[in-house]
């Protein structure tokens, strides 16, 4: 209802622009219009956007004002209930949980909590859960009730929040991580792309990049190209130096520091 003086003003303003048609062109006057009406159409949108943000907050705080009225033990104030039947203290909010206290009709008990159908109560220094069957519900104790599960809701809801939070920074930082990663394996092969170019040649030093073996290789490119050996069997006679490289899949077979033959494992 709040909203019927400002509408009235808009309906004001645009009678007062159609009025005026007659003493400007036909065109201009209906383009001016338009653009009036959509903008207090914007405007009016927004007020209502306002005005149900507020309600949010309002309700909020009216949650919260209750928890703090009944709840603030250092303002003096604190909630009791009265036993509507006899009932049982327990030491878990569990209907097979140790008895802590037994409490007979018309007791009082103060409130200190709630979840799930169970009161966490006090009474003679004895602290413990009672069901809510026991206990009788006065319109106080049912907004206390709907409030603190409000509150849980929120903290609920601000718990999974921040599991999603550090969820997505963790992944975050692990994309950043691979990123740093790649990105200095990058660096590294191109500075060896540059050394094996530059130690053997074009040609050469590619199929070396590229982890090709031959028949006249020598062993630094063997080793250069496809990494060490897991075992070198190495003979020595008059004919020079054998050398048998062991590798996963396949031996080379060098002769006085060339690949004379290679052979597969497998």
């Amino acid at each position: 209802m709040r909203h019927i003086p400002y509408v009235i003003s808009i309906i004001l303003c645009i009678a007062l622009s159609v009025d005026s048609f007659g003493q400007a062109s036909r065109s201009d006057s209906i383009s001016s219009l338009r653009t009036r009406i959509d903008r207090l159409t914007i405007e009016v949108k927004s007020r209502s956007d306002s005005l149900i943000l507020a309600k949010s907050i309002l309700a909020r705080l009216e949650a919260n004002a209750s928890i703090e009225k009944f709840s603030e033990a250092h303002k003096g104030i604190i909630v009791t209930a009265i036993v509507s039947t006899g009932g049982v203290i327990r030491r878990e909010p569990d209907p097979v949980s140790e008895n802590v206290l037994f409490v007979e009709n018309g007791t009082a008990v103060r409130l200190l909590d709630y979840d799930n159908g169970y009161w966490a109560v006090s009474r003679d220094l004895i602290t413990g859960f009672i069901s809510e069957m026991f206990i009788n519900e006065t319109d106080d104790i049912k907004r206390y009730k709907i409030a603190l599960k409000g509150r849980q809701n929120d903290l609920k809801q601000q718990l999974a929040d921040n599991k999603a939070s550090e969820l997505r920074k963790k992944e975050e930082d692990r994309e950043l991580l691979l990123q740093k990663i790649e990105k200095e394996i990058e660096v590294e092969a191109a500075l060896w792309r540059k050394k094996m170019i530059g130690k053997y040649g074009k040609t050469v030093g590619q199929k070396v990049i590229d982890g090709y073996y031959w028949v006249g290789m020598s062993a630094g490119m063997a080793r250069d190209g496809l990494g060490d050996p897991m075992s070198i069997n190495k003979s020595v006679g008059n004919w020079g130096i054998h050398e048998q490289w062991v590798y996963p899949d396949m031996y080379l077979y060098f002769e006085n520091g060339k690949l004379a033959s290679y052979q597969n494992s497998q």
